[in-house]
This record gives C-alpha cells, sequence and structure tokens, in this order.
C-alpha cells in the first residue's frame, strides 16, 4: 500500500480529524497539510487529488447545495469542482432522470400534436377531394344561361 488515509469524522480519536500518510523508502511519512480559509487540504499521489476537510464556514457556504453532508471531500481536479458524495451522486442521478422524462413527455407531447396536425390536414384533404368530386357531378351552366327562365 502507497499511501494510507485515516479520517475521524468526530475529530475525537485522532489527533487531526484527516491523517494521511505515503510509503517512502519502506517507511510512512506523514503527509502534510496546506491549510485555507476553505479547507485542510492533503495530496494523494495514488489518486492523483486532493482531499479536503471543509472548515466549519465553507461547510456551512455549502450546504445549502444538495448532497453536501460530509465535511471531508475529494477534490475533481479535472472538472475543478468537488467529487459528489454517495447522497449527492444519487440526487443528482434522481435530477437528471426526472429531467430526461421530462424532455420524454414534452418530445411525445410534440409528436402527438404533430400527429394530431397532420390527421386534421389529412381530413381536410379529404373532405376537400370529396367536395371537388360533388362539385365535378353538378351540371355545368353557361354564363348566359338565365336561371328564373
Amino acid at each position: 500500500m502507497q499511501e494510507y488515509w485515516q479520517y475521524d469524522p468526530f475529530g475525537v480519536l485522532l489527533p487531526h480529524p484527516l491523517q494521511g500518510w505515503k510509503l517512502q523508502d519502506s517507511v510512512y511519512v506523514a503527509i502534510q497539510g496546506q491549510e485555507t480559509p476553505e479547507a485542510d487540504w492533503r495530496f494523494s499521489e495514488v489518486l492523483g487529488t486532493w482531499w479536503g476537510l471543509l472548515t466549519p464556514d465553507a461547510l456551512e457556504a455549502v450546504r445549502a447545495s444538495p448532497g453536501w453532508e460530509p465535511r471531508l471531500r475529494l477534490w475533481n481536479l479535472r472538472a475543478s469542482r468537488w467529487h459528489s458524495t454517495i447522497r449527492g451522486a444519487y440526487q443528482l442521478r434522481k435530477a437528471t432522470e426526472a429531467e430526461r422524462d421530462r424532455a420524454r413527455a414534452e418530445r411525445e407531447r410534440a409528436q402527438a400534436e404533430r400527429d394530431q396536425a397532420l390527421a386534421q390536414s389529412q381530413r381536410e384533404a379529404q373532405r376537400n377531394r370529396e367536395l371537388a368530386a360533388l362539385l365535378a357531378r353538378l351540371p355545368r351552366r353557361a354564363p348566359d344561361d338565365d336561371p328564373s327562365s
């Protein structure tokens, strides 16, 4: 194992809630953190990402976002955002499914409207053909024919 991590969510079992060690020359060496106003950061070389132990103020600021519960989060370097928690991923999946279902229902409604308009147009075209056929069967009068005679 190249890295070893410990997390104490309640801060009572360990001297620091987040501790990491990396293997160097057959000995585990503590991974030093970098503190910012947002989080206490520790970099995992194995994962290629940062662990962020959110400060209480930062945690309160992000708690308004759905899925934000754990204080310990992984930072997604490629996307420049936090990785989702399991709950956040579940909520995102549910929101994505709901949006997909809404879009499908909208497409189906639009298709039904198109089908209805096409059927109406076909009925009108059929009526016009029938009317034209009826008009074609009527006797034709010359323009100078007097209808009163």
